[in-house]
């Protein structure tokens, strides 16, 4: 999957079946803030827990500041 926002550009890609992901790989880049590769493993992770994770921290009201530019990375 590829992501494109204000923040910049990104790529998502994952090993396993669509329902029991073995492992994915996040890649994001911006011209002022760098790039940023995350890797995730696990053994048959559901991906709509990934989903809900993503959305539980764009509406949160944690401080991004405290995680730098990945903080706002994830506020979207």
């Amino acid at each position: 999957m590829k992501l494109n926002s204000k923040y910049g550009k990104g790529v998502i890609k994952y090993l396993g079946e669509e329902d029991a992901i073995d492992e994915v790989i996040i890649y994001g880049s911006s011209d002022d803030k760098g790039f940023a590769l995350i890797r995730v493993l696990g053994d048959d992770m559901n991906p709509a827990h990934l989903i809900q994770l993503v959305k539980v921290l764009q509406t949160s009201d944690y401080n991004a500041e405290n995680l730098g530019d990945i903080g706002e990375f994830l506020k979207g």
